[in-house]
């Protein structure tokens, strides 16, 4: 029985330094995910009739003139992102509770693992979506309605086109700091789980 309990007691203490380090990610990554999301610098450049433009997921500005795009987005595949965005952001916020749970009920880490997996889950298909969507930036805007995301202007014959840019526009620093936050989290997952195999062996060496 001493014995049981001197393998027992570093076993806690160690995973409860695993969890601590998860949160450190994660929450640095909803920090950039959210920051990410929210700002409008995805797309940007300087239109040959000198035009500044900024295109965001949520939020845009040509020139002077800035307006939230909100729901009525005129790529339907940005949409689609944007839900995959949000419910990451729901799940992952989730993700993070848990995990402060587990610091005093360790058997709750296996429904952790498994929301925090559908928000990588979501992340992923949401970050692959964007660059599928460039090919409709240059596309006409509608009459009327939202004139967002639409109507960018290439330099001489170039035309946007799925993962490519035409010029002068270009990848947005918002856009980078949005990869970066689904990067620290994917790191974090990995931290996360090692204490699958930790556990495990420790549940062994005590039978």
């Amino acid at each position: 029985m001493p014995s049981t309990t001197s393998k027992r007691t570093p076993a806690t203490g160690l995973a409860l330094a695993i969890i601590l380090g998860f949160l450190l990610f994660a929450i640095v990554a909803w920090v950039l995910i959210v920051a990410g999301l929210s700002r409008k610098e995805w797309v940007t450049g300087t239109q040959v009739n000198g035009t500044s433009v900024d295109v965001g997921l949520f939020r845009e500005c040509k020139g002077d003139s800035c307006y939230y795009t909100g729901t009525d987005m005129n790529i339907e595949i940005w949409r689609a992102a944007a839900a995959f965005f949000v419910i990451g952001v729901i799940l992952l916020s989730v993700a993070i509770i848990m995990a402060l749970v587990c610091l005093c009920f360790l058997r709750l880490l296996i429904w952790t693992k498994v929301v925090l997996s559908i928000a990588n889950l979501c992340f992923t298909i949401g970050i692959v979506l964007i660059p599928i969507g460039f090919t409709y930036l240059d596309d006409q805007c509608p009459g009327s309605g939202n004139q967002s995301q639409c109507g960018l202007i290439c330099d001489g014959t170039g035309r946007m086109d799925f993962f490519s840019l035409c010029s002068p526009f270009k990848v947005g620093a918002a856009l980078w700091v949005l990869i970066a936050g689904i990067f620290v989290l994917f790191l974090g997952s990995i931290i996360l789980s090692c204490l699958q195999t930790f556990t495990y062996t420790v549940t062994s060496e005590e039978q």
